[in-house]
């Protein structure tokens, strides 16, 4: 979604990412990038878009006005999820079949270490401070919390190995992160300041993915 949020940006495996007017539900011309797609971020203020390809393990940028990708980053084996911190100078790429954070200077592209984060890590949501990063683990059942500024792991959240967590945001004010439970079809919350699990709640069969509005009146 844009800043403003009057556009969203779909990925697409077949290679194409698609703008869609959220006023009107309308999809205006689809950006081939030539590679399976699987997430997509956009910092604010930008007219770049960061797309990743889990198909050929890149983080690719995209001119948003003129529809031209960049030059790509090669950021893992098969990078599924990324998060841009507040600042917009970080991208933080999760590689799956890796098990690693992968961090991304966006001014120059250049991938650093990769942090160590599990066995099969899917999703990452960074806090609105821009100093802790969650990442969920679909084969674990754990949140791994991830300390940016010593890029290590702080502790890991257990939610069980039946939970499948799927999916993870962080509330806009940085009090609670929303983890889906597509195994057990909850939607789990972590205080942060604690990092001790929260209430469950039931959210259907198999959610797969999760968000807060800007205003955290719904999840």
């Amino acid at each position: 979604m844009t800043p403003g949020g009057t556009t969203a940006y779909v990925t697409a495996m077949d290679g194409t990412l698609l703008p869609v007017d959220v006023a009107t539900d309308t999809a205006g011309t689809p950006i081939d990038l030539g590679t399976g797609l699987t997430a997509v971020a956009l910092p604010a203020p930008s007219t770049t878009a960061w797309v990743v390809s889990g198909t050929a393990g890149t983080l690719i940028t995209v001119d948003l006005a003129t529809g031209t990708p960049g030059t790509p980053s090669h950021v893992g084996r098969l990078p599924t999820a990324l998060a841009i911190t507040p600042d917009g100078t970080t991208a933080y790429v999760v590689d799956s079949e890796g098990g690693t954070l992968v961090p991304v200077d966006l001014a120059t592209r250049t991938p650093g270490t990769p942090i160590p984060v599990g066995t099969d890590p899917v999703s990452v949501a960074i806090t609105p401070d821009g100093t802790t990063a969650y990442v969920a683990d679909v084969t674990t059942g754990e949140v791994a919390v991830v300390d940016l500024s010593t890029r290590t792991v702080e502790t890991s959240v257990i939610l069980g190995q039946t939970a499948f967590p799927t999916s993870v945001a962080v509330a806009p004010d940085g009090t609670t992160a929303y983890v889906a439970e597509q195994g057990t079809g909850r939607l789990a919350s972590i205080v942060t300041a604690t990092n001790v699990p929260g209430p469950l709640v039931s959210a259907g069969t198999g959610p797969s993915g999760v968000a807060v509005s800007p205003d955290r009146t719904a999840v």
